[in-house]
This record gives structure tokens, sequence and C-alpha cells, in this order.
């Protein structure tokens, strides 16, 4: 305060002399308690001008509910209570998730823009009185290239008869999208979430702090999955990654029992990233899910297609992917969805990969739509090897002129409907190096 009160004394002296007193004269200044001007200011020459100070006092940006009626979109949802609802600043309306057996479903805020957001209020509960409140949930914001969780948002055993939950953030936070994930099944409940901050935030930039160069576990509402980011994946915001989506064999997982760990030693691609060479060269965001419900991994387990396209969507808001070039490989019972994808789902796919295929596509009415497809396929000598070269043939003389964008199929002498099969496949590098140069639009 000392040094403003002298800012303004001298400040007022150099307004005098603006003003344009006599040649000579001296102005001296001074107040009590206060540091004043220099006391003897002598003017040698009259003043021949006066300098401008402005000061700009701006107001501090006004914290609101930035959430309301933005666009959002969620996991599930029943037909009657649709996201929208969780959002449009009524309490009387709300969404609620489709049913499921699966936790960990999403729903998700896009800001149109980075805000800062400094806290977060959710209505609970299909009212005031109810006992359906959401246990168990967390809020999430996108960083750039995956979702991170927001210090001080993770929630454990709330009420089941809780109407409101507040939560202010333990420091702001950034973002251009703010997701609610909610821990509970079979169903998630939303009547109404604020989210207050202000908004024209200038995004962070520099590399982002996803869990890359290794293979993590992520929970969702389709299926839970073995993930893994490349080592370079942090390095921007900017670049999209292709997609290898493997699936396992009716026999086989990948992660434990509880779905919280990946296994040490799990079925099909997974098991490759146990090789700190093999981590270092894969170039591909890779995701293995887990056909199994969180409380066994024996019995036989088919993958569902509609869910793997759902699961596709959902990667597709959870990591930088390019569109462009998507893939499925699996082995045996998933070798032979990945060929039902590349027959039903054409034109979404760059390529596919069966290993130790067990079915019969040649019986399919829709065979011949695989014909554009880039297909490689590998196969055990001991292992019924026409069942992959019979679609080759199938589909170079039974479907159009030409050529089929399938390649010859890569049979294993030694193998058989094992390891020696499908491990080796994966193994090799050379595989991936003619995957990722395949591109959808290459076909369009």
């Amino acid at each position: 305060m000392q040094r403003l009160h002298s800012l303004l004394g001298a400040l007022a002296t150099v307004a005098l002399v603006g003003c344009g007193g006599p040649e000579g004269a001296e102005f001296t200044e001074q107040r009590a308690g206060i540091d004043a001007a220099p006391s003897n200011v002598t003017l040698n020459k009259p003043a021949t001008g006066s300098d401008t100070v402005s000061v700009t006092v701006t107001a501090p940006a006004v914290v609101t509910n930035i959430a309301l009626n933005k666009p959002v979109s969620a996991g599930s949802s029943s037909t009657t209570y649709v996201p929208a609802f969780a959002v449009d600043g009524s309490l009387t309306t709300r969404w609620e998730s489709a049913y499921s057996f699966l936790t960990h479903n999403y729903f998700d805020v896009d800001l149109q823009g980075p805000h800062e957001v400094q806290g977060a209020e959710l209505h609970l509960n299909t009212s005031t009185t109810a006992s359906y409140a959401m246990t168990a949930f967390e809020l999430q914001a996108w960083d750039g290239g995956c979702w991170k969780t927001i210090p001080g948002t993770a929630v454990e055993g709330n009420p089941l008869n809780s109407s409101l939950k507040t939560l202010t953030f333990t420091s702001p936070v950034i973002t251009t999208k703010v997701r609610v994930v909610c821990k509970d099944a079979p169903y998630c409940r939303l009547r109404e979430l604020k989210l207050m901050g202000t908004p024209n935030a200038v995004l962070p930039t520099g590399p982002t702090t996803c869990a890359a160069g290794q293979q993590t576990v992520a929970r969702g509402p389709r299926y839970d999955a073995a993930v893994f980011l490349p080592q370079d994946y942090n390095d921007d915001r900017t670049t999209q990654w292709p997609l290898i989506i493997a699936l396992h064999g009716i026999g086989g997982s990948t992660l434990t029992v509880d779905h919280t760990a990946v296994l040490a030693n799990p079925e099909g691609l997974a098991k490759q990233f146990n090789s700190a060479s093999f981590r270092a060269a894969m170039q591909a965001i890779v995701i293995s899910p887990n056909q199994r419900m969180p409380v066994t991994n024996s019995g036989n387990g088919w993958f569902n297609i509609p869910t793997l396209m759902a699961m596709l969507e959902d990667a597709k808001k959870n990591y930088r992917v390019d569109a462009d070039r998507i893939y499925f490989t699996g082995l045996s019972g998933g070798a032979n969805t990945s060929v039902d994808l590349g027959m039903l789902h054409t034109d979404k796919l760059a390529a596919i990969v069966p290993i130790a295929l067990t079915s019969t596509p040649t019986n399919s009415p829709d065979v011949c739509d695989l014909k554009p497809l880039p297909i490689w396929a590998f196969h055990g000598a001991l292992d019924a090897p026409s069942r992959s070269t019979s679609i080759k043939v199938w589909l170079d003389t039974k479907c159009g002129a030409g050529a089929s964008a399938m390649r010859a199929v890569t049979v294993y002498p030694n193998g058989g409907h094992n390891g020696a099969t499908w491990d080796t496949a994966y193994a090799d590098l050379a595989l991936y190096d003619w995957l990722l140069q395949q591109r959808l639009s290459d076909r369009q």
C-alpha cells in the first residue's frame, strides 16, 4: 500500500509538470507518514508533451454450470432415460444406463472447447427420497490422449439414499471433456450433473501422461481388456495411431478372474507384450478384450459381434485412434469371429488376421464380401490347414473376376491347434510391418 501511495504521488507531480508550470519553478509534495515524491524537482525546460497511463481492471470469470445443455453420450442408456436428461437443468429427469453385468459404465460431457473445471455436483438417485444412488464412481478428464482421474473425485461407499454429492477438485482441471465413471452394476443413474467452471481456458501443451509402453487393464461396459499404448504415444497430442483388436479363443482369457490385472501368461497377442523388445517394436494401440464375466475364466466364451463393434466405438473415444487403420485378429474361435467381422463390417476394417481358424466361412452367403479385404491367415499343418486355404481359393475363383486382396496363407509345418501356431505368428514382426500398411482408404 505504501508503494502504491508513492506511485500516486509521483504521478500527481508528473501531472502538474505536464500542465506547464513556470520555467525553473520548484514543486514539493509532502504527506504525513508517506514517502513523498522527490521534494525538490527543478524544471529546466518547459513541458512539451504528456504521457497517458491506462490501467485496465479485468473482472474474474464467473463460475457457472458449464455442463448445462452440452452434448453428452454414455456407454449404455435406457430408451426412456437418455443422457441429455442429465444436463438439461431439471431434477425431475435423469439418465439411466441399460442393464449390464459389467461395471465401469461411462457418461461423457463434451464441453465444446477448453474450460477450467473446479468442481462438480452430482444429483443422484431417482428422487430425493429413493435409495438407488450410485455407490462408487469417479470423475475423469480427457488429457489429450486418454482419460485421467481427477484428484479428489473418487467416491467409494456412497450411501444408497444420498441425493447429492458435491465434489471440490484438489486443483482446477483444464480440459475439453469430462467423464463420470460409474463402478456399479447393473444400473447407473444420474439426475443432473453440474460442472462448475469457466470457459476460454488455454489447454496444456507438451507430452501427455498416459500409461504407454506397457499393457494395462481397462474396465468398460462391453468387455474388460488388456490395453497397450505404443511407447511414443505420449510424445504429442495430435498423432493418431492404428488400432488392433485381438481376440482370444473360446477357452482363453487375458485378465485375472477379478479383472484387476493382466494374466502372467495371457492367450493370444496379449502374451507377446511380456517381451520388452516386442513392446518397443509395436507401433499400434492393441486392445485384447477378455470374454469373461468377473467371476471365472473357465468354460467356453464366444465374442459377440455387436458388442465388439460398440467396443471399437468406445476405443475411438478413449484413445487417439486412426480410423483409417483398424484391424481385427484372433485365434481359434477368435479367428472365426474376426472373419465374421470382416464379412459384416468390411467398410470399417482395414484388414483382418485370422489364426487357426475352425469355422467354414465358405458356407456363408456373405463370404464374397471378403474379396476386397486384405487378409493374412496363419495355420498349422497339423491342424486341418485347408480351413484357411479354402477361403483364399474361393475368393479368387468364385467371387468375380480378379484375385482377391487375401494373401497366401502361412502354414507352419510343426504347428497344431496350439501356441506353436498362434504364438509363432504373433511373435513375427513381419506380420505387423504388413498389417500397419493396410488402410481402409486405399480401397475406397
